[in-house]
């Protein structure tokens, strides 16, 4: 199994992250694959001499959607005229 891993940090314990356009694509387009997982190794405290580490599951896994809510966001949309 190949593994994709997004690390998200905070100095803080802070509990809300963002993930970029870029990010967002990669796990949409993981959570379908057998052989492949995407997941966030979020660090609270990162900066200290005891960070706190916790693994994420994919929030675009409908299987793992259980510890996420979706905070304040939305998408950008491109297209092209006459289309």
């Amino acid at each position: 199994m190949e593994h994709f891993i997004e690390v998200k940090s905070s100095e803080g314990e802070d509990d809300l992250f963002e993930l970029g356009s870029s990010e967002v694509r990669a796990a949409m387009e993981l959570r379908d694959r057998r052989n492949s997982k995407y997941l966030i190794l979020r660090i609270c405290h990162a900066l200290s001499t005891h960070p706190l580490l916790e693994t994420l599951p994919n929030p675009y896994d409908s299987s793992a959607r259980g510890p996420y809510d979706l905070v304040g966001s939305g998408f950008r949309f491109r297209y092209t005229r006459g289309s």
